[in-house]
């Protein structure tokens, strides 16, 4: 049934994913994608979605830009929100018979990037600043890019943003590319013999690129769950293979 007709055909209410693809840009003379895609649950108590009001890239001086040195060099801060409008409490005067206000509640937020084209997407660390909460863009999160797990061919990276309400309604807002970084180093990487395997520190883990069972000990000797490894350097097994891997 076409989206257009949904509203005006008898159906059963059920998931509706609906996608808003823009191609009218280039950056770094690549043609670019911006997909915002929506999710949620139709003629359910809640179902609007959450939005992602603000994606700023800058660099550590906080100045926007989009090539960096180093991925270090890169801050992210996002801002958004699930938004619900609400009766008008305040006076705009002529104007506020036209006007809605929203109430804004918190949304878990998830960041991934990519080498650009690949899908190879690993997650990106945020941290929500609830002390820098403004009513029109929502709640705030910052992070950085402090290292590059995986190398992309022309130095050009997507990132894939996902907000999720408390309703399991969504927004994704993928950017691809969205940002350069000239010098890229993965790492921890260890290149096996026979080039097909490699160990890589992942979001404070440490994976094989093969999908192998990765054994982790410190360097004292004791075995640690291979999950929310602190920083630091760690005794890294996989199959006959065995080396130091440092999470940062």
């Amino acid at each position: 049934m076409a989206a257009a007709n949904a509203a005006d055909a008898a159906h059963q209410n059920g998931n509706v994913t609906i996608s808003f693809i823009n191609t009218n840009a280039k950056t770094g003379g690549i043609e670019s994608r911006n997909t915002c895609t929506i999710s949620f649950k139709e003629g359910a108590d809640d179902a609007i979605p959450p939005t992602v009001q603000r994606i700023r890239l800058s660099d550590t001086e906080g100045i926007p830009a989009i090539e960096f040195e180093n991925a270090d060099k890169c801050r992210l801060t996002i801002a958004g929100g699930d938004f619900s409008p609400k009766v008008n409490n305040i006076d705009f005067g002529a104007y506020s018979e036209k006007i809605t206000s929203y109430t804004c509640t918190a949304a878990s937020l998830k960041v991934e990037m990519a080498p650009n084209g690949t899908q190879q997407y690993s997650e990106v660390e945020m941290s929500a600043k609830n002390d820098k909460y403004v009513e029109c863009y929502g709640y705030l999160w910052e992070g950085a890019l402090k290292e590059i797990t995986t190398k992309s061919d022309n130095g050009w990276f997507d990132l894939r943003v996902t907000l999720t309400d408390k309703a399991g309604n969504s927004q994704v807002q993928t950017i691809a590319p969205a940002f350069f970084i000239k010098n890229q180093t993965p790492s921890g990487r260890v290149d096996i013999a026979d080039g097909t395997v490699r160990l890589i520190a992942d979001n404070s883990r440490i994976i094989a690129s093969d999908g192998s069972e990765v054994t982790v000990y410190t360097l004292s000797g004791a075995r640690v769950r291979n999950t929310d490894l602190s920083a630091g350097i760690y005794v890294a097994v996989c199959g006959n293979v065995r080396s130091k891997i440092a999470i940062r």
